[in-house]
C-alpha cells in the first residue's frame, strides 16, 4: 500500500513537472498563477525570461550541452530571486517566474535587473566555460483585468522588446506595448484570411543590365492588399508571419506563384525563362518542409531550376548554420541558384562564400546610396565588387535611384542593378509588356556553378522586402 501510495505520488509530480530541471511545467504554473490572481489585493509580476542565441548552443556544442545548460540555470535564478518568489519551465529555453509582492513597476524591474545580472558569470559546460545571456520581459498585474493568459501574453511581448533593444536586458510591458501587441493581434488575425480572400499578390521588380538597361531578371515580391488599411508592405506584415508561423504557407505559396509565372513567360517567349528571385525567411529553412517543396513546384509548374534564384540574408546563416548550410547543399544539387542578399550588413559573409554554393550577391542599398558621396560606403561597394569578381559571383547592386548611383557602379564594372531608376514593382501584365520591349539577348549562365566553385577553390551566403 505505502509503495502504491508513493508510486502515485511519483506520478503526480512528475505530470506538473518539468523532467530535466525539476521546475513546474507550463499547467502547473498557470495553475498556480491563476490561484495568485484571485487573492484579494494580490501584487504581483510575471517574469518571462529565455537564454539569447540557444540555438547556437545546441548546434556548436550539442543537444548534452544545452540540457547542461538549462539545468545549471533553475539555480542560477533562484540565486537571484526571494523567498516565496515562484520559478518554472515553459518549454524549450523559456523560464517564468511569478513575483508575489511587488508594489511598482520599480519593484519589479529591480528584480529583472537581479535576473539579467545572474547571467555576467559563466556556466560549465563540457568541462569548459560558456556565457550565457538572457532577455527579460516583465508584466504587472492589472487588478480586475488580468488573467494568466494575458499576462504571460504581455510578457512575452515586453521579451519580444527587449530582444529588439539588444538582448541580455529586460524590458516592462507598458502602454505603448499593449496598444502595439493589439495592432499585432489585428494583423496577425487578418493575415490568417488573406490567402483564402485572395489579398496577398506577387509583384515583380527587374533585375537590369547596367549597359544597355535590358531585363535580366526579376524579383518576386510579396505585397497585401489589406481590405480595410489598403495596400501594406511586407515589413509591416512579415514579421507577424514569421512570429505566427504562417510564414511556411505563405513562403510556399509565393514561390509557387513566382515560378508558375516565370515558366509562363517561358512558354509565351519560346526563349529560355527569364531568371526569377525569391526571398527566402529563415524559418522557411529551418522547417526541414523547403526542399521538398521547391521538388514539387518545380515539377508542377516545368520551370527549369537554373531560373530560379533563392536569396538568402546573412541574418539566415547565422540562425542555425549546421542546418543551413546542409539545406543549401541539397538544394543546389537540385540546379536551383542561391544569392547572398543584404551583403555587407552582416558578419559571416566572407566565411560562407568560401564554403556554401552560391552565385551571385547583392550589394545592399545603403551602400548603392552613398557612392560617391560617402567615401567609406564607396570603398566598401568596390571592395564587394572586385571580390565578387575575383569569384566569378553575379553582383546585383540594390535600390538604384539615380543616374548618379548607375554611373558609379559601371566605373566599378557592376553589370547589373535594380531599382526605382529603372523599374519599379509591377504586376505580371505590366512586366508581361515589359519583358515584350526588352532587348535581353544574353541567355542566363547555365554553368555559372561550376565556374563559381573552381574560382572559390582557387581563391581559397521568400519572401520579398524592397519596394
Amino acid at each position: 500500500m505505502i509503495a502504491r501510495r508513493a508510486a502515485e505520488a511519483r506520478v503526480r509530480h512528475e505530470a506538473v513537472h518539468d523532467p530535466l530541471t525539476g521546475l513546474p511545467n507550463r499547467a502547473l504554473l498557470l495553475e498556480r498563477l491563476g490561484q495568485s490572481l484571485q487573492v484579494a489585493g494580490a501584487r504581483l509580476a510575471v517574469i518571462l525570461l529565455d537564454i539569447d542565441n540557444f540555438k547556437l548552443i545546441n548546434d556548436s556544442l550539442g543537444h548534452a550541452a544545452g540540457d547542461e545548460l538549462l539545468m545549471q540555470v533553475a539555480p542560477r535564478l533562484r540565486g537571484a530571486l526571494r523567498l516565496g518568489d515562484e520559478i518554472g519551465r515553459f518549454g524549450g529555453d523559456e523560464f517564468v517566474v511569478i513575483v508575489r509582492g511587488v508594489e511598482d513597476e520599480r519593484g519589479s524591474a529591480v528584480i529583472a535587473a537581479r535576473i539579467v545580472s545572474a547571467f555576467d558569470s559563466p556556466f560549465k559546460l563540457s568541462a569548459r566555460e560558456h556565457f550565457a545571456k538572457v532577455s527579460v520581459g516583465v508584466a504587472l498585474v492589472d487588478p480586475g483585468r488580468s488573467t494568466p493568459v494575458s499576462l504571460l501574453r504581455d510578457a512575452d511581448a515586453a521579451l519580444y522588446e527587449a530582444k529588439n533593444r539588444g538582448r541580455a536586458r529586460f524590458e516592462i510591458f507598458d502602454s505603448v506595448m499593449r496598444t502595439r501587441t493589439v495592432e499585432r493581434l489585428a494583423i496577425e488575425d487578418d493575415l490568417r484570411k488573406a490567402l483564402e480572400r485572395d489579398e496577398l499578390h506577387v509583384a515583380y521588380q527587374p533585375v537590369v543590365s547596367l549597359q544597355d538597361g535590358s531585363i535580366r531578371s526579376l524579383e518576386a515580391l510579396l505585397r497585401w492588399r489589406h481590405p480595410t488599411r489598403g495596400p501594406m508592405q511586407p515589413e509591416e506584415f512579415v514579421p507577424v508571419a514569421e512570429e505566427s508561423g504562417m510564414i511556411g504557407e505563405i513562403g510556399r505559396w509565393v514561390l509557387k506563384t513566382a515560378c508558375e509565372q516565370c515558366s509562363q513567360w517561358s512558354s509565351a517567349s519560346g526563349t529560355p525563362a527569364v531568371g526569377i528571385a525569391v526571398n527566402l525567411s529563415p524559418r522557411q529553412f529551418i522547417s526541414g518542409e523547403l526542399e521538398a517543396d521547391l521538388a514539387e513546384i518545380l515539377a508542377a509548374t516545368s520551370l527549369d531550376p537554373a531560373a530560379l534564384s533563392l536569396e538568402i540574408t546573412e541574418s539566415t546563416l547565422l540562425e542555425s548554420p549546421d542546418t543551413v548550410r546542409e539545406t543549401v547543399e541539397r538544394i543546389a544539387r537540385l540546379g536551383v541558384r542561391f544569392v547572398l542578399d543584404d551583403f555587407g550588413t552582416g558578419y559571416s559573409s566572407l566565411a560562407y562564400l568560401g564554403g556554401l554554393p552560391i552565385d551571385g550577391l547583392k550589394v545592399d542599398r545603403s551602400f548603392v546610396a552613398a557612392l560617391g558621396v560617402n567615401e567609406r560606403s564607396t570603398a566598401i561597394t568596390t571592395a564587394v565588387v572586385r571580390m565578387a569578381q575575383a569569384l566569378s559571383l553575379e553582383v546585383v547592386a540594390e535600390g538604384v535611384e539615380s543616374e548618379r548611383q548607375a554611373h558609379e557602379l559601371r566605373e566599378l564594372g557592376c553589370e547589373l542593378a535594380q531599382g526605382f531608376l529603372f523599374h519599379q514593382p509591377a504586376d505580371a501584365k505590366t512586366v508581361t509588356s515589359l519583358l515584350r520591349g526588352s532587348r535581353r539577348t544574353r541567355p542566363r549562365r547555365a554553368a555559372t556553378r561550376k565556374l563559381h566553385a573552381t574560382a572559390r577553390a582557387d581563391s581559397v551566403a521568400g519572401v520579398g522586402r524592397r519596394a
